[in-house]
């Protein structure tokens, strides 16, 4: 009997925020999903592991480059493979290649550019990238700003921006003022303005040294900051007042009680899936703006600037604001970041990208309502 995976998905590894988007999908499709980085590597690099089911494909690194296992690609049963979108990945090529002559649809799934050289590719992309593109028959952008610009590239490449997203399950609860006094006493936070990071402490992009700085220059008898995250860049936040560390938090109701007593998410660079989160909690979005210092992901696009966040030029700017703004202004900015995740950013919108995406490429895809 023919199997009716048509589809295999093969990723580096499948952290457990991104398991939603595999469970959701599988409800519509088909596929196999194989994974070519070990365990050990997803637990090295502070990600929680997932628990839906994988095929792993053995790995090896040359250097800056990675070989994994390219057995999928010669089972008869699939006809399109989603491939990470990675130009280093020498495996891909081979996919990519190897698929034109087997009459078989590939996909490429990331980014669309280096987020390190954001503006640099968005006027300039260079020749490896739209070759890799070129080789492809369709891709998964993230966000639209990425889509559009690869539109004007490769007119012909058949894409969709899926809206990258996390589902958080405990968004939909409302704190009354009355129930975020008693949480405030409960985790001991005495200050009567907060801001919460939550982030890996992973990343010299994210520019903790400029948290640091904030915290540093603001009246630590009103402004509390509440932190959430590990990882080896982490600083020791022991001796200020006004610091809250919590360190890696995985209890989703012990995370939604510190978002509710923020008044804001303040994350210097490299925002990402973490101001996502932030947005379903209903929290603005504080950070500076992308410049050749400051580097942000792709959903730093998901920030409207005086609408859900404020995108800063320099730390004087931001620090003037956090001194003047008022609990409405925070509350107002949160609760347009809730409704534009609610409108743009729900797991169900993001799963509806990747199938239309099949359809569109491959008319014999079998697809549940």
């Amino acid at each position: 009997m023919k199997s009716d995976r048509q589809i295999a998905i093969i990723q580096p590894l499948i952290p457990s925020y991104r398991e939603e988007f595999f469970v959701m999908l599988r409800q519509h499709v088909n596929f196999d999903l194989y994974v070519y980085h070990p365990k050990e590597f997803l637990l090295a690099n502070g990600f929680s592991a997932s628990s839906i089911p994988i095929k792993r494909l053995n790995s090896i690194s040359i250097g800056k480059l990675m070989l994994f296992g390219i057995t999928p690609l010669f089972k008869k049963e699939y006809s399109v493979y989603v491939l990470c979108a990675e130009r280093k990945l020498a495996c891909n090529w081979i996919y990519l290649l190897m698929a034109k002559l087997l009459n078989k649809k590939t996909i490429l799934w990331g980014h669309g550019l280096n987020a390190n050289f954001y503006d640099t590719y968005m006027h300039k992309m260079p020749i490896i990238y739209k070759v890799m593109y070129r080789l492809a028959d369709a891709a998964w952008f993230y966000t639209e700003n990425e889509r559009r610009l690869w539109s004007t590239l490769l007119p012909s490449l058949k894409s969709v921006a899926l809206g990258n997203t996390v589902s958080i399950p405990t968004t939909n609860k409302i704190y009354t003022d009355e129930e975020k006094a008693s949480l405030r006493t409960r985790y001991g936070i005495k200050t009567a303005v907060n801001f919460i990071f939550c982030a890996r402490f992973s990343n010299a992009n994210r520019r903790v040294d400029l948290l640091v700085e904030i915290i540093n220059r603001l009246n630590p008898d009103i402004f509390g900051f509440i932190i959430i995250g590990g990882g080896p860049l982490k600083p020791d936040f022991s001796h200020y007042s006004n610091v809250y560390d919590h360190g890696p938090v995985y209890d989703d109701e012990m995370k939604s009680d510190l978002f509710a007593i923020a008044d804001a998410y303040l994350q210097p660079g490299w925002t990402g899936l973490s101001i996502v989160e932030a947005m379903a909690y209903g929290k603005s979005i504080l950070t500076f703006e992308r410049s050749a210092d400051i580097s942000q992901c792709v959903e730093y696009g998901y920030i409207e600037h005086t609408r859900n966040g404020m995108v800063f030029q320099n730390i004087n700017q931001l620090i003037s604001f956090i001194t003047e703004a008022t609990r409405q202004d925070y509350r107002q900015m949160g609760e347009n970041a809730r409704l534009y995740y609610q409108a743009n950013l729900s797991m169900s919108n993001m799963v509806g990208n990747a199938l239309k995406s099949l359809v569109m490429l491959h008319d014999e895809i079998k697809i549940r309502v």
